[in-house]
């Protein structure tokens, strides 16, 4: 399973409306209108690109 799958995955468990990727900081979901990190890791420069080819 690819990371963006599980990103997937986890909005859907968690019901989050939007992802937010951005390069040098942690991936971000939006659950009931607060953005909360996936996690602490910082997202490189080329992740959110690579994320969604």
């Amino acid at each position: 399973m690819s990371t963006m799958e599980r990103i997937l995955r986890l909005m859907g468990e968690k019901k989050a409306s939007d992802i937010y990727l951005s390069a040098y900081a942690p991936a971000m979901i939006k659950i009931n209108g607060q953005c909360l990190p996936i996690n602490a890791q910082l997202l490189p420069a080329d992740a959110p690109k690579a994320l969604l080819a």
